[in-house]
């Protein structure tokens, strides 16, 4: 029900989650970020937004994704 953030995937999130970030990996990505959407009580899916370079979002796409 919440954002995950993984700005760096190969310094954060292969002990979380090592068989996407091997996958992810072999694909280019190097940063992933999951927003539930949810409207009420109603959960309808989440956004993914994915990146080739590892990094933080800025806090305009941050807040862009978060509108959703």
């Amino acid at each position: 029900g919440r954002p995950v953030l993984a700005p760096d995937l190969a310094g954060t999130s292969s002990r979380n989650w090592p068989q996407f970030t091997a996958g992810a990996d072999a694909a280019g990505l190097r940063a992933v970020f999951a927003f539930p959407l949810q409207v009420g009580g109603i959960r309808l899916g989440v956004l993914d937004l994915y990146r080739d370079t590892a990094g933080e979002l800025s806090g305009e796409e941050l807040a862009g994704a978060l509108s959703f």
